[in-house]
């Protein structure tokens, strides 16, 4: 009788808690969400960040506010978000690079994936592949016919070693079976200035960057890194088409720690869903040469755990090691 209570007592327990955790859930938000950026003011990711976050007060009811937490690649602000409470009411807004840094970093206080429940895909890009004027190749298959004359004279900068421009460079020469040498910079933005300048030769840069210096004529766009044509960058071949199997997109999405209610993380795959519809959003993501995301956590996961398992292998095979966090 006495074992009987008692699982009737246990049964009693575990149904009060989920019947709270639906009510939480209903009840959510009750109070401000906290936005991390793991990068400092003015970068791509906070851009993003700054785009979907009114829409998303808006839809929640509640005020979401965008906390800058730069510093170590992303690493600082990620580590921030891991460990604070599952409880939905901190987010972070992570960048390609968060994919990379697990296989870069031989020590990080959080895993990529284990540490996280995806909630949507924000949106994505291809790499732009420009070259300086001066250089004679128009195309994909002229560069691959200057790299194979030319072994290791081709230079291409990066926003650092390890940066998304960087295994975007490295992929490249490993699938075309060409040796073109890497020179990093601290940031992109520095790295295209020696391209205008003629000090380097070409460049895998996100849009953002890149673009102003297109439309002046300063740089030449000879390709972009998506699997196929791309709706922001019309007319553009994809290296693909010479590569086949290549691909190299930055992207950015949200996640929330690891354990956070599964209703709220619907929720808010359901909001952020609507809020990339919107065609004030579409517009602003376009403006910054930026395919808006959608789709479910699950999908999103898939493209988190897709990208460690294809960087993974470029920055074993180069032996690359950054500083631990």
């Amino acid at each position: 009788m006495r074992i009987y209570q008692g699982a009737i007592r246990s049964i009693a327990l575990v149904v009060a808690y989920l019947t709270c955790g639906a009510a939480f859930a209903q009840g959510y938000p009750t109070k401000p969400i906290r936005l991390i950026v793991p990068f400092s003011p003015g970068g791509a990711s906070d851009i993003v960040a700054r785009i979907v976050a009114p829409g998303l007060s808006e839809f929640l009811g509640q005020q979401v506010v965008v906390d800058n937490r730069g510093g170590a690649a992303g690493n600082v602000g990620t580590a921030i978000a891991a460990q604070s409470l599952a409880d939905g009411y901190t987010l972070l807004l992570a960048a390609s690079s968060h994919a990379i840094n697990q296989s870069l970093h031989d020590k990080l206080p959080f895993h990529a994936i284990n540490s996280f429940d995806p909630v949507i895909l924000l949106d994505s890009s291809p790499f732009v592949v420009a070259v300086h004027p001066s250089l004679p190749v128009r195309s994909v298959a002229d560069l691959l016919k200057m790299a194979k004359a030319k072994p290791k004279e081709l230079l291409y900068p990066s926003g650092g070693i390890g940066s998304g421009s960087h295994l975007a460079g490295e992929l490249f020469a490993a699938m075309a079976h060409v040796e073109i040498r890497h020179v990093p910079y601290k940031g992109i933005g520095p790295s295209i200035v020696d391209l205008i300048a003629g000090r380097v030769h070409l460049v895998f840069s996100p849009p953002l960057p890149i673009m102003p210096y297109v439309k002046m004529g300063k740089v030449v766009m000879i390709a972009q890194t998506g699997p196929g044509p791309s709706a922001q960058m019309p007319g553009v071949p994809a290296v693909a088409t010479v590569v086949p199997g290549y691909k190299a997109i930055s992207w950015h999405g949200i996640l929330a720690p690891a354990g956070s209610p599964k209703d709220i993380v619907a929720r808010l795959n359901a909001g952020l869903n609507a809020i990339l519809k919107q065609p004030q959003i579409t517009q602003n993501l376009s403006t910054q040469g930026l395919e808006p995301g959608g789709g479910t956590s699950t999908e999103f996961v898939g493209y988190i755990v897709a990208d460690v398992e294809k960087f993974s292998k470029v920055i074993k095979s180069l032996d690359i090691h950054a500083r631990d966090l």
